[in-house]
């Protein structure tokens, strides 16, 4: 850098004052970039980048690009050499002989060099090297702008600046260069050297664009779909080519798979490049950067193929408008990976891969990300987050499930081709979902996209009158306190042949009711039982046939069956946060939040079961446990019924641990807490007899020696079918039930609204 004046001082204290805005003042129409990478024993890059620009809006007074940590040779403005510029190894700024005006279309040439590097803080973006190739990765995990063209060439270094670009590579003689776009070019470059030519004719943002070069071998396939044609090309090193051809195969299948859902393939070729990079994957136009540990055909493999592949419409072809906005990038190409398992192994696949990143997400994402965030304007070190990827695919999801292929898909068609080559804004995506389909995604983007946390959606109340079911269903707020409107979520009506009849119920705020005529009577009413909301439920179900034991996963509940004469169709939702009065205490317990449970269930003959309950306190400061609190298993039948102590359940300690359950019946079960239980033996356990059992007519129970009690009878689906108040009885009470059908019942004896004594008995 040249000497520099006090008066010019004064111009870097101004250039450095604009370098911070300089991103929205000037528009790039194209680059033209030269490097010269032969050099593998210094690694040094040389470099010499042609930046043809104009003013955004109005004229500009001082002229500033990016480039990180070079040596800067000489500036030119219109072949005129520029004496003296601002470098500090991030901007390089110098002031025109006169203002740029409006309109005005100017070049600037930068020759640079120097060893490139990756990002100071995090190395993942920059450029790499070693004694077998040199490539870039775009993106900066930690440094901001993300965008890290930068690291080769000086740039506009935003999201929105797209241009075009002729990439010229030189390389050893025995070494090949890929880069963006398509090989226009090779030729001898002086005596010992060759030149690369790619020529990318669309426009990009800055960071999208790579290079790499080596000792790389090219496998091309062709892709011919239904309106575009084009190559694909794979490069490798010699030893990870056989693999390399083995992991990319399906990637024709996959393209058409997108271009089935999205719209046609944008761009003159398709490519992946394999790199020494032990850090992921990069979705660099035409040229994705692919690690070589990753070479396989496994699913975790395959998925990252197909996560890259689908960034050339989620982010290369619509690009998020800024930072705040990845999830329109990350989190779309992420639900893709979930396309590709339904598409490449069915349905089921895709439940699963939903189900289990809802858990992670739902579990743990404010964990790993320090909150629970909305995905719009999502804080600038959470740009690559679990929420951004991962909660950002969840939403998509629902997002499907809440319009319905039918609607969804034409709809992000809409979106992609209406602003290909463009940015957009998590509104712009919602406005041109809501223009294309004519639904309204006010209330679905309120709830999902602009804030953070979770609804949690519970049925509360179910009436059946025949084949009329009238269905109350409310929301708790996970880490927030927002209540959404237009919640959307399926209703599923079982009957006693186990059909499965589906509706969805719509309502505004913190609860609605509707009335379903579903034409079948429901022996069981289930909320969302195909998982098409993934909300902070974690829900399973399953006919079991043996007594084999059941523990859906993340449920933190096994069952255990005892008997089991025919069939039970059974279904165990885990809610991922307490229930609504957790904290309230009364009859001496107070419900805790942690994750509670519902188990629903049907069966054809005798069925019973014993069930284990995992909780964990650990790390729940908000519970305010102390040493003299005991923990309990507590049981209702539904939402309208208070909470007891189910008999033979068992007390738990503080920390983590499981709570068993001896005798299963449908219904909620919680953890609470009870104040003093060291003081407070558990209820008198003897066995109460029941006789005759199984019984024709009725039955004898055995009663406690208290001078009120009442006797509840439950059916298998755990509605009180008969309820009896029994003052000063005597020892025995006979029950007549002739109105009962044939089938098993459970019975609960109650003093005081706390339970005494349970079981089972059997109307033959």
């Amino acid at each position: 850098m040249k000497q520099i004046t006090a008066f010019i001082l004064i111009l870097m204290v101004t250039a450095n004052t604009f370098g911070q805005n300089h991103r929205d003042s000037i528009n790039v129409d194209q680059y033209n970039i030269t490097i010269d990478v032969s050099d593998f024993t210094t690694y040094v890059l040389y470099g010499n980048t042609e930046i043809i620009f104009q003013p955004v809006d109005g004229d500009i007074h001082e002229v500033a690009f990016d480039l990180y940590a070079y040596t800067i040779d000489s500036v030119f403005l219109n072949n005129e050499k520029i004496e003296v510029y601002s470098y500090n190894d991030t901007v390089i700024s110098f002031l025109p002989a006169s203002p740029i005006t409006s309109g005005q279309i100017d070049t600037c040439h930068i020759y640079y060099h120097g060893i490139p590097s990756a990002e100071p803080a995090y190395g993942w973006g920059g450029v790499h090297h070693g004694s077998s190739m040199i490539f870039n990765m775009g993106v900066a995990i930690e440094d901001v702008p993300h965008g890290f063209g930068r690291g080769w060439f000086p740039c506009i270094d935003n999201f929105t600046d797209r241009a075009y670009y002729k990439i010229n590579v030189i390389t050893q003689p025995n070494h090949r260069a890929i880069a963006s776009g398509v090989l226009d070019e090779v030729a001898d470059y002086g005596t010992d050297k060759k030149i690369w030519k790619w020529n990318l004719a669309q426009t990009s943002p800055t960071y999208l664009v790579s290079f790499a070069a080596g000792e790389f071998t090219l496998n091309t396939m062709n892709y011919s779909g239904e309106t575009t044609s084009f190559p694909i090309e794979i490069y490798a090193l010699g030893g990870d080519s056989a693999a390399a051809a083995n992991t990319f195969a399906d990637v024709p299948e996959m393209i058409s798979l997108y271009e089935d859902l999205f719209g046609p393939y944008h761009w003159d070729k398709a490519g992946y490049t394999v790199v020494n990079f032990n850090s992921g994957a990069m979705e660099h136009l035409t040229n994705i950067a692919y690690p070589s540990y990753a070479l396989s055909t496994n699913q975790s493999d395959q998925t990252l193929v197909a996560h890259e592949l689908s960034h050339h419409w989620f982010g290369n072809l619509v690009t998020c408008e800024k930072a705040e906005h990845m999830w329109l990038n990350e989190g779309w190409a992420s639900y893709c990976e979930a396309l590709y398992m339904e598409h490449f192994f069915g349905k089921d696949a895709y439940n699963s891969y939903v189900t289990s990143n809802q858990r992670d997400v739902v579990s743990s994402a404010h964990d790993a990300d320090g909150g629970y965030w909305a995905l719009s304007d999502i804080p600038l070190d959470l740009t690559y987050s679990t929420t951004v990827y991962d909660k950002g695919a969840l939403i998509v999801h629902n997002l499907r499930q809440y319009m319905g292929d039918e609607l969804f898909f034409p709809a992000v068609k809409h979106y992609l081709a209406t602003l290909a080559e463009n940015t957009a804004s998590s509104a712009d995506l919602r406005d041109m979902l809501m223009e294309s389909s004519g639904m309204d995604l006010t209330g679905f983007f309120n709830t999902w996209v602009f804030n953070g946390g979770f609804p949690q959606y519970v049925v509360d109340s179910v009436i059946v009158d025949g084949t009329d079911v009238l269905v109350g269903v409310s929301q708790q707020s996970i880490g927030r306190e927002y209540f959404g409107d237009q919640n959307k979520v399926q209703i599923n009506f079982v009957d006693e042949d186990w059909n499965v009849v589906s509706d969805w119920i719509t309502f505004d705020g913190e609860s609605g009711t509707h009335l379903f005529s579903p034409g079948i009577e429901p022996v069981m009413t289930i909320l969302d039982l195909y998982n098409k909301t993934a909300d902070a439920v974690f829900d399973s179900y399953k006919v079991l046939n043996n007594l084999s034991y059941y523990s859906p996963t993340g449920t933190s509940v096994t069952i255990y069956p005892q008997e089991l004469t025919d069939s039970v169709f059974i279904h165990v939702a885990q809610m991922w946060s307490g229930p609504k009065d957790a904290g309230i205490s009364a009859n001496g317990l107070e419900p805790i939040d942690l994750p509670y449970w519902r188990i629903s269930f049907d069966a054809v003959g005798t069925f019973s079961a014993k069930t284990r309950f995992i909780y964990n306190t650990i790390g729940h400061d908000q519970l305010n446990l102390t040493d003299e609190d005991s923990l309990v298993l507590i049981y209702r039948p539904d939402s309208r019924s208070e909470w007891g102590i189910p008999q033979h359940g068992n007390y738990g300690n503080l920390g983590s641990g499981s709570l068993k359950l001896e005798y299963l019946r449908p219904g909620d079960y919680a953890i609470a807490k009870w104040q003093g239980a060291v003081n407070i033996k558990e209820p008198d356990v003897k066995t109460l007899n029941v006789w005759p059992n199984p019984f024709i007519n009725g039955c004898y129970f055995e009663l406690p020696n208290y001078s009120k009690v009442e006797i509840r009878v439950y059916n298998i689906n755990g509605q009180v079918v008969d309820n009896m108040f029994l003052d000063n009885h005597s020892k025995q009470y006979y029950y007549n039930a002739s109105e009962l059908n044939s089938g098993v019942y459970f019975y609960e004896i109650l003093h005081k609204d706390r339970p005494y004594s349970s079981g089972r008995i059997i109307k033959m």
